[in-house]
Parts: structure tokens; C-alpha cells; sequence
């Protein structure tokens, strides 16, 4: 049970900050790519996010169903550690657990934006250029973000089963992942409109069109407009979701 425990940890470890990289370095660019010998997946940030939530399923995923197999369940843990206390701010009672977790995908966020601050971001750049690379950056997050987003309401998902973690105290994870994404989402979408406005763009370059729209500096007309598109579509989509769950 201890070395399942140190297994999957090491796991969920690895494959989280190799995301992370994935998703704000060239580490998947230069290295992990060459190394697979693969041309198929495209040299775009959001393909190397999924490529490596890929990796996490079946790395980390047959650890566990493996582990379900044979009957091996992870320690059960101690009293102290499923205490339950009510947050300030909240209506609900979380364990130690539970915050713990909470905590360190809260801080693999927060990682994510900084190193790609530190590499990416140059202080020659204009405003409306920082405003931009802040639009991808949370863009980024908000795409690790969304992969976990639908775990918890998955009822035959391993991890549920692996933990030993009943469905309804998942939907709380559910839920908060929810609003932390429509958060990040909501100022990705400012800080977009604030650097359309800022490079003089935002009338040309708001709505899924070539006409007008200028911003070569940065990318190709054709992929910003891409891009806007699907940002459109993704507001369609979830505006339902999110006026459907308001209390």
C-alpha cells in the first residue's frame, strides 16, 4: 500500500510539472518531442498540454486500475487528516485532505504563471504586447485547468475509486474548479479586449474575420481570428453552464 502511495505521488508529481513546462517552456518543444521521434503533434501550447494530460492517463491511470485489479487500495488515512473544518467564506466542511489538495493545484497555478513570467515575458515590450502574453498565459492555465475540471463527476473514474472518494463530496471539487475557471476565463477575456484596445484593434479584431485585423506582430491574422473564434464558440458553451449554476 506505502509503495502504491509513493508511486502514484511520484506519478501525479512528474507529470504535473512536465505539464506545466509543456504548457509555458520549450521543454516539450526540444526535448520530448525529438525523444518520441514524433512530428503529429503541432508546435502550439494548447496540443502540448494534451499531449501530456495523455501521458498522465496512462502513466498514472494504469498505476491504478491495475492496482483496483489485484485489490490493492491506498492506506487508509489518519483521523487527523479527514477532520473536517468549515473554511471562512464557505458553506461547506473540507477535510485536511481535501485542502491539501486544494492547495497544491492552486500552487501548481500559480507556478505555471510565474515561470512563464520569468522566460517568456521581456520588458522591451509595449502594453498592448504584455497585455497579450498575459491573454495566452491565462489561457494556458485555463486549459490545465479544464481536463480535471470533468474528473470529479466521472462516477466509473478511477480516481474516485482508487481514493475511496464518494461522488457527492467530489461534486464539491467539481464546483470549485468550476468558478476558478470561469475566473480565469472572465480576465483571459479582459486583458484580450484590453490589448485589442490598446493596439487599436479591438473593432477589426473582435469578431471572426480577417477584415481589418492587424496584429502580425504578434501572430498571423489568420490564427488570431482562429482564435477568436473559438473563444466566441467557448462563450456560447458555457454562458448556459454558468447562469444554470448560480444559487
Amino acid at each position: 500500500q506505502w509503495f502504491l502511495s509513493a508511486l502514484i505521488f511520484a506519478e501525479l508529481i512528474w507529470v504535473g510539472i512536465w505539464t506545466s513546462l509543456a504548457a509555458h517552456t520549450d521543454v516539450a518543444r526540444y526535448q520530448i518531442y525529438p525523444a518520441l521521434e514524433s512530428t503529429y503533434f503541432p508546435d502550439k501550447a494548447g496540443a502540448r498540454v494534451f499531449t501530456y494530460f495523455g501521458v498522465f492517463y496512462l502513466i498514472a491511470g494504469f498505476t491504478a486500475l491495475f492496482s483496483l485489479a489485484v485489490g490493492i487500495s491506498l492506506p487508509k488515512p489518519t483521523a487527523s487528516m479527514v477532520r473536517k473544518y468549515r473554511l471562512p467564506c464557505s458553506g461547506e466542511y473540507w477535510t485536511v485532505l481535501e485542502i491539501c489538495t486544494l492547495a497544491a493545484f492552486m500552487a501548481l497555478q500559480v507556478a505555471t504563471i510565474v515561470t512563464r513570467i520569468e522566460l517568456k515575458f521581456k520588458p522591451t515590450w509595449s502594453a498592448d504586447k504584455v497585455w497579450y502574453e498575459v491573454t495566452k498565459t491565462l489561457g494556458k492555465t485555463a486549459a490545465l485547468t479544464l481536463p480535471l475540471l470533468f474528473l470529479p463527476v466521472s462516477k466509473s473514474c478511477f480516481w474516485l475509486d482508487l481514493f475511496n472518494i464518494h461522488f457527492e463530496r467530489a461534486i464539491k471539487f467539481h464546483r470549485l474548479l468550476a468558478w476558478f475557471l470561469v475566473l480565469v476565463v472572465v480576465v483571459h477575456a479582459a486583458s484580450a479586449f484590453t490589448s485589442l484596445i490598446l493596439s487599436g484593434q479591438f473593432q477589426a479584431c473582435m469578431w471572426p474575420t480577417l477584415i481589418g485585423c492587424d496584429v502580425s506582430r504578434y501572430k498571423k491574422s489568420e490564427e488570431v481570428s482562429r482564435i477568436i473564434t473559438y473563444g466566441w464558440i467557448s462563450a456560447l458553451i458555457a454562458l448556459p453552464m454558468v447562469i444554470t449554476s448560480l444559487p
